[in-house]
C-alpha cells in the first residue's frame, strides 16, 4: 500500500501499538527488522508520526501518512544490496523514538509508534514482507534504560505487545 506525497516523495509505514516503553526511558538503540523479498535497495529516510496515538492507517484518506505531522528527528537508511529472502536491519533511529516517547501523553503499554518510511525520488527500489503475509514480519528492535537498567523490547505482528501494519515503498519516475 502506497502513498505518493509532494515532491514526488513515496511513503510507508509500519505501525506498532501498546509498546511496553516508560515515559522516562532512554531509547538508546531503536532498529527494524525487515524481510527483503525483492530489490535489496534502500535511500529511504526513517521518522515517525509525532504522536503518541497515531490515527489508524486508512485506504480512504490514501493512508495519510504525508499528511500526518512527523518527527523532526529523521534518519536516511541507505544500502545497496542488503541480500534478498533474509532480514536486513535498518540503521539506529533512536532519536526519533526518543522524540516520540518524550510526547506528552506517552503511556507504557497503550502507546502506539508509526514509523515512516519515505523514499528519496531517486531511489532505489527495496521491498520487504508486510506483516499480513503470515511470516516473517516486519519487526522493532528497542534498547531503552530507565533508573540505570537496560532492557530491550522486540515488537511484531507475532507479539502481544505490538502488531504492526505495513505499507511498502516503491520507486516512481518523475513526471517528465
Amino acid at each position: 500500500i502506497i502513498t505518493l506525497g509532494n515532491p514526488w516523495w513515496l511513503y510507508g509505514a509500519l505501525r506498532f501499538t501498546d509498546l511496553p516503553i516508560p515515559a522516562s526511558a532512554v531509547i538508546a538503540d531503536a532498529r527494524l527488522n525487515l524481510f527483503c523479498v525483492t530489490f535489496d535497495d534502500a535511500l529511504l529516510d526513517i521518522q515517525a508520526e509525532a504522536s503518541t496515538t497515531p490515527a489508524a492507517l486508512s485506504s480512504e484518506t490514501p493512508y495519510g501518512i504525508s499528511s500526518r505531522t512527523l518527527t523532526t528527528a529523521s534518519v536516511q537508511w541507505l544500502d545497496a544490496n542488503m541480500g534478498l529472502n533474509r532480514y536486513v536491519e535498518s540503521p539506529n533511529f533512536a532519536a526519533v523514538v526518543q522524540e516520540v516517547v518524550s510526547l506528552p501523553g506517552w503511556s507504557e503499554g497503550s502507546s502506539d509508534l508509526l514509523v515512516v518510511l519515505k523514499q528519496h525520488p531517486l531511489g532505489l527500489p527495496f521491498y520487504f514482507k508486510p506483516f499480513e503475509a503470515g511470516s516473517d514480519p516486519p519487526q522493532l528492535v528497542v534498547t531503552f534504560s530507565i533508573a540505570g537498567l537496560e532492557q530491550t523490547i522486540t515488537a511484531s505482528s507475532a507479539s502481544s505487545a505490538a502488531s504492526p501494519a505495513v505499507l511498502l515503498p516503491r520507486t516512481l519516475a518523475a513526471p517528465g
